[in-house]
């Protein structure tokens, strides 16, 4: 067994046998294992010395991917304790196998006023956390005060005007109406993708690419996408108060429309999902 797919066997048992909050985000770290390797990938990572600050990093995912592979040191933090507590139980989990290479601390921080030294990470790396950010531009800064000159910083994020779905199911695009508008409450914003190199030019970095990746699929059999459907309804119902409360709809057009999107998974055809990769460097 590689230390893969041990990884996704000790996500698979903590979500199947704990009570989690934000569930459906774990679910959701557990699907994305191919893309979020696939980024980490694509990362300029040096074994030994090297240093790494995974900002935002939920459940723990990136961090242990990353520390699988290298004999580096990552420095895993995010706003939510909960989170910090459920990506430390798998770590101690999986950390003393044979071919784990690396070291994590994981830490409670704001992105927005980090407690670590000026020029103390090679790299900083950040998979869709920008979108619930209240400010952006002083996250960048902060990132930028914590790197070594020359060091990057790579950071992943939604833009929703370049995600598609074929056919169009109404009550979907209502649903989804509702969350873009939740988050923007909250102070996030699902159309970053497209400003987050402006925001990293603004805070001081050097742009160095722009790139948006693209996973395309035809579904031949719905019948694959039960995950995804599960995700969706734990997703859902996790923010169903806080939408009825904003008056973004009101209980009876919430059910409504989330019976009818339920369904409408079923019937997809065709998914696009489009995500901005913008890396930039620390003069």
């Amino acid at each position: 067994m590689s230390i893969y797919e041990k990884i996704d066997k000790t996500y698979k048992k903590i979500w199947l046998g704990e009570q989690i909050k934000d569930d459906w985000l774990l679910l959701q770290t557990i699907l994305t294992g191919i893309s979020r390797r696939k980024f980490a990938e694509g990362l300029s990572i040096q074994d030994d010395k090297f240093k790494v600050l995974d900002v935002g990093t939920g459940f723990g995912a990136l961090s242990i991917d990353i520390a699988s592979q290298y004999r580096l040191i990552v420095e895993a933090i995010d706003i939510d304790e909960s989170k910090i507590q459920v990506a430390q139980k798998i770590y101690n989990e999986i950390k003393s196998e044979e071919d784990f290479l690396g070291q994590i601390n994981f830490k409670q921080q704001n992105v927005e006023h980090l407690d670590y030294p000026d020029n103390s990470f090679d790299l900083a790396v950040s998979r869709f956390v920008f979108q619930h950010l209240t400010n952006p531009v002083q996250a960048a800064k902060e990132i930028k005060r914590v790197l070594k000159q020359g060091g990057t910083v790579c950071i992943i994020d939604v833009d929703d005007s370049f995600t598609v779905e074929y056919p169009v199911d109404e009550s979907q695009e209502i649903l989804k109406k509702a969350l873009m508008e939740l988050q923007v409450i909250n102070g996030g914003d699902r159309h970053i993708g497209r400003k987050l190199a402006g925001y990293l030019n603004e805070a001081g970095l050097e742009i160095q690419s722009v790139n948006i990746d693209t996973y395309a699929e035809f579904v031949r059999d719905p019948s694959l996408l039960l995950l995804q459907k599960l995700s969706f309804v734990k997703r859902f119902m996790a923010i169903e108060e806080e939408i009825i409360e904003h008056s973004l709809l009101t209980e009876k057009e919430f059910n409504y429309h989330f019976a009818n999107a339920y369904d409408h998974i079923q019937r997809v055809k065709f998914l696009n999902d489009s995500r901005f990769i913008v890396r930039a460097l620390k003069p």
